[in-house]
């Protein structure tokens, strides 16, 4: 859940006002249904290991701004000799990110119209379903919530692997 961006510090102070509003507002109704459902909720690097579901609302974050803090921190750990640059994995990289510890995301919904992902998650949404809903955050409602469950329930998700049937083309 995509709550105020770094980018949004830009808009003028009765926006941000706004905006602000509408996050605690919902933060407030989210933690209680959480609470009711088991939910664990993540505000980026604090979580129980005992919920059955992560939740991550991201405020002042930037996807591109992370991605530079952790090239940074490894550009550091590779002076300091802690690191063979020739040795390093995604799991490298990925561990100095603020998402460290958490899932990739298996779906990713936007609203409000969009079609664009507005720098979120952007080293972890690689394999995420997109899904953009017409409808504005504030109407989001559990319909909405099931539609896009549904759709996301008829996914084939492969991971940058093909369908059998479409192997079995190919070898022909």
């Amino acid at each position: 859940m995509y709550g105020f961006s770094t980018e949004n510090w830009k808009r003028d102070d009765g926006e941000i006002k706004d905006i602000l509003t509408v996050v605690e507002q919902t933060a407030i109704k989210f933690h209680n249904k959480a609470m009711q459902e088991n939910v664990r909720v993540k505000i980026l690097v604090d979580f129980d290991d005992d919920a059955c579901f992560t939740v991550c609302i991201a405020i002042n974050y930037g996807g591109r701004q992370d991605i530079v803090k952790a090239s940074i921190n490894m550009a550091k750990q590779i002076l300091n000799g802690n690191l063979d640059p020739e040795k390093i994995k995604e799991s490298d990289f990925g561990s100095l990110l603020c998402t460290c510890g958490i899932p990739d995301p298996d779906l990713i919904v936007r609203t409000g119209g969009e079609k664009r992902v507005s720098n979120f998650l952007l080293w972890n949404l690689a394999y995420a379903e997109l899904f953009f809903s017409d409808l504005l955050w504030p109407d989001f409602d559990e319909k909405e919530l099931n539609k896009i469950l549904a759709w996301f329930g008829s996914r084939s998700r492969r991971f940058g692997g093909r369908k059998e049937k479409q192997k079995v083309e190919a070898s022909s």
